[in-house]
């Protein structure tokens, strides 16, 4: 008898000591992996990430407002039919331990639950889930839709899962986590933007970018807009218009009086030209919509920062330009008479700009100034 009892309890030995087991499908490794996106319906494909110095596998703003998904591909071994399988989400705790989960302090928000217990269960969360519980929500009262955009700064967030046996309650017989970087915040909006005519042109430039937060900037956007076109007494962008006018009601400036964020959208409608590896300026715009500036046109300009997670930042002020047809004073000199380099009056032996002598009122300083004083009254500017 004893030795039957013995034969039987090796046999069930080995069944009694296995216990689940949770990982990774193959194929997804990698420091983080790289976990498949895809959209906000059911059966999205897959989608094309941001490059790699661009914070591929982060959450940013974009992302968020896009409704993706992140797709966990798992594998799960010797599940029990009544198991419990569920995800959590935290910013540096343990979700396994049953406080964190339940209590009225908790700092882990569910994320996913009733997961399918199958060998390669394939886990889609959606990224306003995993960011609900962040500041400034809280774990307690998780908030998963559009609201939680553009609300997380840079943050590291713990997706956990936890299998737990058929009447367990407290510890998990499985657990696996991944960690999330998001950042839906971006960089402020650069200061002293200025934008120059020039011939079917403007230059745009700024000056300093405030301080970039804890995500690197990676460059500058550039929008522009017709002010005088949105009935915002713009004018009919004549010559005499001034280059002011219609700049605080334009496309550009924040509807409620702050300032406006570019997202996807927006960006298809205004950028009209940007500058990345390098937030220094300045840049040219020549084109709005692929159509060429027009001179005597009344143009609203504004720029805004960008960072690796691909967050734009906020808007600058808005400034007005108009590009005009542009000469330096050497073309002006000649196209109004001015012989100077074909006498006695520029020095040295090659003609120059700017290179004059003293000349007699005929030719020299006294008929530059008649020349001068006779040009367009309305002044025109060069661009270097």
């Amino acid at each position: 008898m004893a030795a039957t009892l013995a034969a039987v309890f090796l046999f069930l030995a080995p069944a009694m000591a296995r216990a689940a087991s949770l990982a990774l499908a193959p194929g997804y490794s990698g420091n983080p992996p790289s976990l498949p996106r895809i959209g906000a319906t059911e059966g999205a494909p897959i989608l094309e990430k941001r490059p790699a110095g661009f914070e591929p596998e982060g959450v940013s703003r974009q992302d968020c407002l896009d409704d993706q998904r992140i797709r966990f591909p798992l594998v799960l071994g010797d599940a029990a039919a009544d198991a419990r399988f569920e995800a959590w989400a935290t910013t540096g705790t343990d979700c396994s331990e049953t406080a964190t989960r339940e209590s009225a302090a908790r700092t882990c928000w569910r994320v996913a639950e009733h997961i399918a217990l199958t060998t390669n269960p394939i886990v889609d969360i959606p990224v306003r889930a995993i960011l609900s519980g962040v500041s400034p929500n809280s774990a307690a009262a998780p908030v998963a839709t559009a609201d939680v955009c553009g609300k997380v700064d840079l943050t590291n967030i713990t997706v956990q899962f936890l299998y737990f046996d058929p009447g367990a309650v407290s510890s998990p017989t499985a657990k696996l986590a991944f960690t999330i970087r998001a950042d839906t915040i971006g960089p402020p909006a650069p200061a002293g933007v200025e934008a120059l005519p020039g011939n079917q042109r403007l230059r745009v430039s700024w000056g300093t970018i405030g301080d970039g937060g804890l995500v690197s900037l990676r460059g500058v956007d550039v929008y522009c807009a017709e002010p005088s076109s949105n009935g915002d007494g713009g004018g009919d962008g004549g010559a005499d218009a001034s280059p002011n006018l219609g700049c605080a009601a334009s496309s550009l400036a924040g509807g409620d009086g702050g300032a406006r964020i570019p997202d996807n959208a927006f960006d298809e409608k205004f950028l009209c030209s940007m500058i990345t590896g390098n937030t220094a300026g300045p840049v040219i715009v020549d084109r709005i919509d692929g159509q060429p500036l027009v001179n005597g046109t009344n143009y609203a300009v504004a720029v805004a920062a960008t960072d690796v997670f691909g967050n734009i930042g906020p808007l600058s002020s808005v400034v007005c330009a108009m590009p005009e047809q542009t000469y330096d004073f050497w073309t002006d000199y000649k196209e109004a008479g001015g012989s100077a380099g074909d006498g006695g009056c520029a020095v040295g032996s090659r003609a120059m700009p700017g290179s004059f002598g003293i000349c007699g009122a005929s030719g020299g300083l006294a008929g530059l100034a008649v020349m001068v004083l006779r040009r367009r009254s309305r002044a025109r500017r060069r661009i270097p």
